[in-house]
């Protein structure tokens, strides 16, 4: 086992070990190791209980919602060629990060769950009850010990929508030298352009094994404007009310607070020369927190806010200037009543 892969080993065990002490309560670090420590159990249960011997199976992992809609639409593409091919396909996602959690859910796959701890003792006994055809990653997150695991069991691992910055870290010492062997055992890369398939050629895949596919967010994107219902209740205010009657709208979505803190006051500005603006704020995480925030803030710059969900069941947004979106799974559907739209995530640290 190369050095660097092994003191990375002997930390994950060490996580794995001190885990129970940081699974209390309901912050997002306690949810998400709950999720994992139960991991094992649920997928080794469901090929128990649910696995269909001889038929092929992929398993699908994406760290989070925007690398799982891209995770979602290769598992579709694939499903789809393998049914006309008449040689139906069982699919596996399984998840990092709690925010994915109602993504995991609508997922259209036999069993979602967390990502088991990265160390022997968890994912091995998946890969076994399991026994996948074909372990997919997705964009960046390519887990040593599950890739040296399924290597072991003969089972080929790929990563799909493979992306890689200049900046990176995952392509300086020490992360480099961690994820290297993770690399090089890969079957395929099919990166999002040229240059990501370039750098991930320097991190050690084969050159032979590297593709460039394009970037399967796209398709996604499109995919989900193409299904936007009109007529869903919570569009239906916008629609009634809002540009198509000469009101214009701003869509925030994903936003962080270090987008708010620039979004916010130029909003607040441009309401200066366009009174009948609306602005619809979609957080990344709506907390009860974070939503009650951004509510505080918008009615002290003198918007009238209202949030979604109360907006959605009066039926009307015709008294609001502001709606402070409070769930998740409505935003892609609510950019199709925007005139301008704007993606969160550019102004924090990584932006």
């Amino acid at each position: 086992m190369p050095a660097y892969e092994s003191v990375y080993g002997s930390l994950m065990r060490l996580g794995f070990m001190a885990s129970p002490f940081l699974e209390r309560g309901g912050s997002k670090l306690a949810r998400g190791l709950r999720g994992r420590r139960a991991a094992t159990e649920r997928l080794v249960g469901w090929a128990g209980e649910g696995r269909r011997p001889g038929q092929g199976l992929v398993w699908f992992h994406a760290p989070s919602v925007g690398e799982g809609l891209q995770a979602r639409v290769v598992l579709a593409a694939l499903a789809e060629r393998a049914a006309v091919e008449g040689r139906p396909l069982e699919t596996v996602f399984t998840h990092f990060s709690p925010s994915a959690e109602a993504l995991a859910a609508s997922m259209p796959v036999d069993v979602a769950a967390y990502l088991p701890w990265d160390v022997p003792s968890a994912v091995g006994p998946v890969l076994d009850a399991l026994h996948p055809d074909l372990v997919v990653f997705t964009k960046t997150e390519v887990w040593p010990v599950m890739s040296r695991e399924a290597r072991r069991r003969g089972i080929p691992t790929a990563l799909v929508a493979a992306t890689l910055p200049e900046g990176s870290s995952r392509l300086r010492w020490p992360t480099r030298e961690v994820l290297r062997p993770s690399v090089r055992r890969l079957a395929s890369v099919l990166a999002i352009g040229e240059e990501d398939a370039a750098r991930f050629r320097r991190l050690g895949a084969h050159d032979e094994r590297v593709y460039v596919t394009g970037d399967p967010a796209i398709d996604s994107a499109v995919q989900r404007a193409g299904q936007a219902n009109p007529d869903a209740t919570y569009l239906r205010p916008f629609r009634e009310y809002g540009r198509e009657h000469g009101r214009p709208t701003v869509v925030a979505g994903s936003t962080w607070p270090a987008d708010e803190a620039v979004l916010l006051p130029a909003c607040a500005r441009v309401r200066a020369f366009v009174e009948d603006v609306r602005l619809i704020v979609a957080p990344h995480e709506p907390t009860g927190s974070h939503v009650a925030a951004l509510e505080r803030r918008l009615a002290l710059d003198g918007w009238r806010v209202g949030r979604l969900g109360d907006v959605e069941a009066a039926g009307t947004a015709e008294d609001v200037d502001a709606v402070v979106v409070d769930r998740v799974g409505v935003l892609a559907h609510l950019y199709t009543v925007a005139d301008v739209a704007y993606v969160g995530g550019g102004f924090h640290g990584a932006g």
